[in-house]
């Protein structure tokens, strides 16, 4: 008995107020915590398309993006993990960012009215969250990239 009672108190001091799915996604490495809590400071942009047709062109712009996994999505976000050091090819313009790490990314919609939604791009690393909202923001207005890797 003292042990299970030892357990749940270092589960709770571990977890804090973590709900017991949002602990196992975080011993898992899928947790979208860090995401959601990052939301004040993310790149936020509204675009002129209803909230579906936005998830869509988002899932689009995505599956172009070269150093880009999807990990969790649910109706109103989108979690990536963002490779960085790969050459990152946007247009005409290559770039090679230096480190080489794995970094997550969070994008969150918000429908706005029938025909706009915001998307909010969030991320621990400040560097990361701009390089991925201006790539997945300039993909979601340019209709020439179809088909283009980003």
């Amino acid at each position: 008995m003292k042990k299970i009672i030892t357990a749940l108190l270092v589960c709770v001091a571990l977890g804090g107020c973590m709900t017991p799915r949002e602990m196992a996604k975080s011993f898992l490495g899928t947790s979208t915590q860090e995401l959601e809590d990052g939301r004040k400071e993310a790149a936020v942009k509204v675009f002129d398309y209803g909230y579906d047709a936005c998830y869509a062109k988002l899932e689009k712009v995505l599956s172009r993006m070269v150093n880009v996994s999807i990990y969790a999505r649910d109706k109103s976000m989108v979690a990536v993990y963002y490779t960085a050091g790969a050459v990152v090819s946007t247009g005409s313009v290559a770039s090679n960012t230096s480190t080489g790490s794995v970094v997550s990314v969070g994008i969150f919609f918000r429908a706005i009215d029938d025909a706009h939604t915001e998307i909010a791009v969030s991320s621990p690393s400040r560097s990361t969250r701009e390089l991925a909202a201006d790539r997945i923001f300039s993909g979601m207005i340019r209709p020439e990239d179809e088909g283009k890797s980003l």
